[in-house]
């Protein structure tokens, strides 16, 4: 069991420092460096974002014994970043401050190398003869994968109200209605009425990556067996399950809450099923 934290300073960032700001009139004339008669974009660019990683990561394993090897690891973790190269708004950078676009809060792999106890030598049918060389001697080999979703933030597709050339529109959180739903589905994964477009010239006070998509479960499984030809060669068969259980990863949902499809998802986050069949000789 460890404890685990990191901090990066000092790193790439920028934002519009001829932004106008949000409000009535023509932007030009809002625009800071306008007095000089420049009126396109003006990027502040410097080392001055931070990211941090914290994490409980636990992990046990069982050594390889009576035909089993078995690794698992939990990792608990919390990161955060401000969000890219530009900032939302330029005017008040630390409103991007959240959960960096890739933390997945909790991941959960295991491993395994089972040889199935069936055939000579092991607890069943420990005789040689032809059903032994059906069903005995396989071996199962697997990666287990659990993990909770990724973030994502609510969005706005229409940024006019704010009247300026600068900033990324988020709407406003409406007091007393939670943007979670008890029953998520592909077709409803948040309630978009839970936001509504903040007033003239306001920017909305709904947080970035503050909703989280689906979780990702995905099982890769091996199975293969070593058929002897004469003493000195055989012939290696492998038969091996991407995602075995053909389960369906959704993607994230369409965030923008001015949409008609606010909250769908329309796609998915991983591969369907794939197997593949193989075969190696030994001589």
């Amino acid at each position: 069991m460890a404890y685990v934290g990191s901090a990066n300073r000092h790193l790439f960032y920028r934002y519009d420092a001829n932004a106008a700001p949000p409000g009535p009139g023509p932007i030009n004339l809002r625009q800071p460096y306008n007095v000089y008669e420049f009126t396109t974009n003006a990027y502040n660019q410097s080392n001055q974002s931070n990211i941090g990683y914290q994490a409980l990561q636990v992990q046990a394993q069982k050594r390889y014994s009576r035909g089993l090897m078995l690794t698992t690891a939990l990792t608990w973790s919390s990161s955060y970043d401000f969000g890219g190269h530009n900032a939302m708004d330029p005017f008040l950078t630390n409103r991007d401050r959240a959960p960096e676009d890739s933390n997945r809060r909790l991941v959960f792999v295991a491993s395994h190398v089972w040889e199935i106890p069936v055939g000579e030598g092991r607890a069943y049918l420990n005789k040689p003869g032809i059903l032994n060389e059906v069903v005995g001697g396989w071996q199962l080999s697997g990666i287990w994968s659990l993990e909770s979703g990724l973030p994502f933030s609510p969005t706005l597709g229409n940024a006019a109200s704010l009247n300026s050339n600068c900033c990324t529109l988020r709407p406003d959180l409406v007091s007393g209605v939670s943007p979670l739903v008890s029953d998520k589905s592909r077709n409803m994964w948040f309630n978009p009425a839970a936001y509504a477009i903040p007033a003239l010239y306001q920017f909305g006070n709904s947080a970035r990556n503050s909703l989280w998509g689906p979780n990702l479960f995905r099982a890769d499984l091996s199975l293969q067996k070593t058929f002897k030809i004469t003493e000195r060669s055989s012939f290696e068969f492998q038969w091996e399950a991407y995602n075995a259980f053909n389960h369906t990863n959704l993607g994230q949902p369409n965030g923008q809450v001015d949409s008609s499809t606010a909250g769908v998802i329309n796609g998915t986050a991983d591969i369907m099923r794939r197997m593949q069949l193989g075969g190696t000789v030994r001589f």
